[in-house]
């Protein structure tokens, strides 16, 4: 007896999931995707930069490096940098031979110290790197301007990706006599922040060595995108 209760029972909950997997497949949907997109102020700068020394030995190239590095990193700390805020990122030490004309090997090391400095005052991003070079940097690789508030920045352009969405499904719905009902289902696509960046270059590098170095972060973009599937009735 008790085994034909529990078939039964397990009869009547097939067939109500299937009765509600029915209704769910005659919903009438639209689906759409959302975009929207905003303009975000950078107000912080990552430099990357470098200390490059020439030497007959390997030792007196690394020394002459370490020396410069040094100085480099008390002139940065001195602009009111924290201390964790320099980064090395790559530390290389090498040989190479060149010839004199008449063909006799000369054989030289470079000692190469690439560094990160985060720059949380924009203010003062060009004044460190007048500092920098005039203790002893020669390197620019590259300057990123970035926005201390990209996650709100983040937040905001998905709020208006989905506000999007609605209002083209209300758009869609309204023009075939319905109206949206419910959300079947939302997928974010992509929410993405471009910091601004300036490559390398030698003339930046000359322009910090004669005169102040101006430097203006700019606006980056922050982007975003859903699907959403709405239900119409």
């Amino acid at each position: 007896m008790n085994k034909i209760v529990a078939l039964v029972l397990a009869c009547i909950l097939t067939c109500m999931v299937m009765t509600t997997g029915s209704a769910n497949d005659d919903r009438s949907t639209v689906t759409v995707t959302g975009e929207a997109s905003l303009k975000v102020k950078n107000d912080e700068a990552v430099l990357r930069l470098g200390v490059v020394t020439q030497a007959q030995s390997a030792k007196e190239a690394a020394a002459a490096n370490a020396k410069i590095m040094t100085d480099v990193k008390k002139a940065i700390i001195h602009m009111g940098v924290p201390a964790d805020k320099i980064e090395t990122q790559r530390y290389d030490l090498s040989d190479a031979v060149e010839y004199k004309k008449d063909d006799t090997p000369v054989r030289t090391y470079e000692a190469e110290n690439a560094f990160r400095v985060k720059v949380q005052d924009m203010e003062k991003a060009g004044q460190i790197i007048d500092a920098v070079v005039s203790a002893g940097a020669n390197r620019i690789d590259s300057i990123e301007f970035i926005a201390k508030n990209v996650n709100a920045a983040k937040e905001e352009a998905l709020k208006r990706a989905i506000e999007n969405a609605k209002e083209k499904a209300k758009i869609m719905a309204e023009s075939l006599g319905k109206r949206i009902v419910n959300v079947v289902s939302i997928e974010e696509n992509s929410v993405n922040y471009a910091p601004r960046y300036t490559s390398r270059s030698n003339s930046m590098l000359l322009a910090a060595k004669e005169a102040a170095t101006p430097l203006e972060g700019g606006e980056s973009t922050v982007q975003a995108t859903v699907t959403i599937v709405f239900e119409i009735a």
